[in-house]
């Protein structure tokens, strides 16, 4: 048996001007958690915070699961969404932290872990087939929109040269890469907590938490648009979040959570 979890925030009103790229702290979107009542751990659950880094674009995509990751359904594989005014934006980087890890073990380069060749944006893919209705879209599996010409900058890690299947799909940080079924004990290599993107092309001051800049975001699970998607709730900056309503398409289930905004440091 589950219990499903909902949360209540806010976000406040912008003031009105341009807004430095310092200043244009992130905003998360964020859904879940499916909370079983047996061990208290999350089930489902996953948060994409979008920023502005000196013009860029930048995205972290994290499954913020306590649970272990036993199946594909389980591997957080895409965020789509969209953007105000849509701009063309160009691919620079996707990188596992330094304090991330893999299915292979912990990261422990001087550096990030480039896995651009592993993942895909693709900013024109049409939005039918996706429960949010976001046209842009970062993947790690193919669905049918992402391709080869897709790709961030960076080696194969792992054939083939194109977005697919389930490597480096993104796990909780408590998963365990001995149980499960084949996929995720050795049939692919797997990546997690976090792994964040860099797109150029932003307006000067774009400022993400800024009304209507950033919507329509949902979250992919699995290898198939039939597998989980999941939608927060996105009110407008000025209104207080009531409890969330389940949204689910294809199998899964998940509780909704809300757009967070955080302040900038």
């Amino acid at each position: 048996m589950f219990k499903f979890s909902t949360c209540i925030g806010a976000l406040a009103i912008l003031g009105a001007g341009v807004v430095s790229p310092v200043e244009a702290g992130p905003v998360t979107f964020s859904f879940g958690p499916t909370v079983n009542t047996i061990d208290g751990t999350t089930l489902l659950s996953a948060s994409a915070e979008f920023a502005n880094v000196a013009d860029n674009l930048q995205i972290t995509l994290t499954n913020t699961a306590t649970s272990d990751v036993v199946r594909p359904s389980d591997v957080l594989t895409a965020v789509f969404f969209d953007i105000a005014g849509g701009p063309t934006l160009t691919r620079v980087s996707a990188v596992l932290p330094g304090d991330g890890f893999t299915s292979l073990g912990v990261i422990t380069l001087a550096g990030n872990l480039v896995v651009g060749g592993e993942w895909g944006y693709n900013p024109a893919h049409g939005s039918g087939s996706i429960l949010g209705g976001g046209n842009q879209g970062i993947s790690s599996t193919g669905v049918g929109l992402f391709g080869p010409a897709d790709l961030f900058p960076g080696a194969d890690l792992e054939s083939p040269l194109s977005p697919d299947g389930l490597q480096y799909g993104i796990v909780s940080a408590t998963d365990d890469p001995t149980t499960g079924n084949a996929a995720v004990t050795g049939g692919n290599t797997l990546s997690g907590p976090s792994v964040i993107f860099t797109l150029s092309g932003l307006l000067a001051g774009f400022d993400p938490m800024a009304a209507g800049f950033i919507t329509n975001v949902s979250f992919l699970y699995g290898t198939s648009l039939t597998d989980p998607q999941y939608v927060p709730d996105e009110p407008p900056p000025s209104s207080v979040v009531e409890p969330g309503t389940l949204a689910l398409f294809g199998i899964g289930l998940a509780g909704i959570g809300f757009p967070r905004r955080r302040k900038a440091v």
